[in-house]
Order: C-alpha cells, then structure tokens, then sequence
C-alpha cells in the first residue's frame, strides 16, 4: 500500500482538523481508523464521505437494516450469500432483489457511516491514516449527508484549544464551500447569520466582527462550518482592512455586546496556547513530531512574546526531529533569532544543526554568539573544539601572470 497523506493519533485534536483538510481538498481515498481490535474506515469520494466499514457488531450496515425493521432475519441472510458467492455490494443485491428501497438503504448507510465518524470523534486512543485513491462512481450508491453529520457530530467538541487549534489563521478570507446543498444542512440561528456574512472578501476575523456574538461562540460555530466544508479559506493571511464598512458594522456589534469600542482581533488565550505546546511537547515525546508541526503551526501566528517564542522553539525542535522538514526547522531558528536577537537557546540550537551538517565556521559562529549573550554557557564552550575545519589541502600555484607573480608559471621555462 503507499505513503498514507496523513497519518497520526486519533484525538479531539486530530480528527476535527482531517475533516477539514479531507473536506476543503476535495480528497478522494480511505480513511482507515484502528482502535484496539475495531477496525473501521470510510471512504470518500471528492471530499464527500460515500461508503463506511466496520468490523464492530451493531454498527455494520445489516445491523442497521434489521433494526430499522426495513428487511427479514431470512431476506437478509440469503443476500448476504448471494454477496458472498456473486462478490457484489450488499446494496446492489438488495435493490436488485427489491427488498429494500433507495430512500430506506440510503437511512441505513447514513447511521453505518454515522457510527463510524461518531467513533473517530470519541476516540481516545488508536490510529488513522489516509491513503488517496482516484475517485469511482461505483462507490456512489446512495446519497450520504456529510456535512450534516459533520455538523452534528462537530458540535459535541467543546474544548477551546481544540476549536482554536482546528481554525487555524483566522486573517485569511473565508468563502462559502462549494457545491453546499444549504436546504440539507441543519443549520442553528447563529449558523445562518454567519453565512449570511460570507462574501468571499472578508476575512474570518472581519466576519467575526460583524457577529452580535461573544467571540467564543463565533469561534465554535466557524469551527462547525469549516470542519463541515460550509466554509473555507482561500488564500495567504492578509492585514486587517480599514474598510468603512466594516468599521461601522464593527462599531454597531460593539454598541450592542455593551462595549466602547470594538473588540480587537482575537488571538489565542494563554491557557489555550499553553495546552496546544503542552500537546505539541507530549506528541514529540511520543516519537510524533509530525503531529507536534501540525498543532504548532497553527499557533505561531496567534500568539505574541516570550510564548510565540517558546512556541516557535518548539515546533523547530520538531521540524528537526523530522529529517524531511529539517530546512523548515532551520528557518524557524532563524525567523527566531530575527524576532528575539538574544535568544541563547535558539543560537545554540543552531550551531547544532550547523555542526551536524558538517559546516563548522557557520557552527562555530553561532556558539561564539552564544558565548557573547552568556559567558557561562557550559554547552557552547564544550562545543567550540569540534567547530575546528582543517585546513584545505595545497593547491598548485595559478598559472598565467598571476602565477609568475606568486610562485613558478609551469608553462614558463
């Protein structure tokens, strides 16, 4: 089998974000989930889930279609032969048999495919990975509800540092998704207000603006969207824009919330970012440090000060830890040192990756800089020997009159 795309633990913090990815790239494969002896998958087809199996009693499809009462012990038993012996889909031998009608197996694939994703919500433990596989009209044989159950199941995480960590850069602008079918949707009071605000110009933040809405209930219900693929980002992170409308709107949702002016951009609460590094610290202890980029990244640009600082330290100890991503990891370090010219730990950081590389001027400049900021810097002076390159081996004299100038032209004679 190839690479999986993604891969990694399964948890509140990993799942709501596959979903979002999976949904906004239109991703085509299986999602394979497996915790303890329970293995399950669903399938999607261009972003949209279209199949789901499961080894678990109770949650396979001709459970579903016994207790929905929508075919007999015996009917079933004897499609599930000519399954067997015809190597067909279940779905295919009962349609064809007429035992069951479209809109009755399409409620009974729902609630497999729902038991599936309600458990890889739930999870506290386990594994997923997905592997890309070209679409196939074969597998569309009923019309599941994805963004319905997305919206559904979503609503039950809570967590903060999860909602935050799934949105990501709120500075970029969002747009509505595409091919929504809106009338489908079960979509709350403040749901329809917010796409109601979706233009495909505003940022995330400027949507958020104009929301008579606490900012943490206007993150949750962003969280649901996007998760669901209701809305996505598009494009590179922008400045906040001094539209007068916006302005205006802003002012009359601060007047209404009981404010004097508006509230400012939101950023990422220190206890919420605090638990994201403390996530991204247990995931490279755990010998994980992809799954340690992936919550960090997100955090970097919502936070300020000494915490961006020890956040961006971190993710560059898990860039490194990957030898694919350690270049990012190097930029890191750098970008570092650009925002926090005095930071010992990041100099000495990168004096390891440069003696690592086997370039030891650049390593022996960065520990002579630690030493510069911290004089006792036990582990910089340990270093200093091995930053020693041996000298280039003799060269023969150039020639020409350059040659005759500093040693003998060997075409003079």
């Amino acid at each position: 089998m190839s690479r999986p795309t993604y891969s990694g633990r399964l948890s509140q913090w990993t799942i709501p974000a596959l979903l979002r990815d999976l949904r906004t790239e239109r991703r085509s494969g299986w999602l394979r989930l497996a915790m303890g002896e329970a293995k399950r998958a669903l399938r999607w087809r261009e972003g949209r889930i279209v199949a789901s199996l499961t080894s678990v009693t109770g949650e396979r499809l001709p459970d579903w279609l016994l207790q929905l009462g929508l075919v007999s012990a015996s009917d079933l038993e004897d499609a599930l032969s000519e399954m067997r012996q015809k190597a067909k889909s279940l779905q295919d031998v009962l349609i064809e048999r007429g035992l069951v009608e479209a809109a009755g197996l399409a409620e009974a694939t729902t609630r497999e495919v729902r038991a599936v994703l309600d458990q890889a919500l739930s999870a506290t433990g386990g594994d997923y990975a997905f592997h890309d596989e070209p679409p196939s009209t074969e597998d569309v044989r009923t019309a599941i509800p994805t963004e319905r159950l997305i919206l559904e199941l979503i609503a039950r995480v809570t967590d903060e540092g999860v909602v935050r960590y799934t949105l990501g850069d709120t500075s970029r602008t969002l747009a509505l998704g595409k091919g929504i079918r809106f009338e489908e949707l079960s979509l709350t009071a403040a749901d329809g207000f917010f796409l109601s605000r979706v233009d495909g110009s505003l940022s995330a933040n400027e949507v958020m603006e104009l929301l008579p809405l606490e900012t943490t209930e206007a993150h949750h219900v962003l969280f649901r969207l996007l998760c669901a693929g209701v809305v996505e980002f598009h494009g590179p992170s922008k400045a906040a824009r001094a539209l007068p409308e916006i302005a205006t709107l802003a002012a009359e949702r601060a007047s209404r919330m009981g404010a004097n002016r508006p509230e400012p951009m939101p950023a990422l609460e220190e206890d919420v970012a605090q638990a994201s590094l403390a996530k991204a610290r247990e995931e490279i202890a755990a010998g994980r440090p992809q799954e340690a980029v992936f919550i960090l990244e997100s955090v970097v640009p919502l936070v300020e000060g000494d915490l961006r600082a020890r956040v961006r330290r971190v993710l560059a100890d898990a860039l490194l830890r990957d030898p694919s991503s350690t270049k990012r990891g190097e930029e890191q370090l750098h970008i570092l040192v650009a925002e926090r010219p005095s930071d010992v730990e990041a100099y000495f950081t990168l004096g390891g990756v440069y003696l690592a590389r086997g370039l030891g001027r650049r390593a022996d400049a960065m520990f002579r800089r630690v030493l510069e900021l911290d004089p006792s810097h036990e582990g910089a002076r340990e270093a200093m020997p091995a930053t020693k390159v041996p000298p280039p081996p003799p060269q023969a004299p150039p020639a020409g009159f350059l040659g005759r100038l500093f040693g003998r032209d060997p075409d003079a004679a």
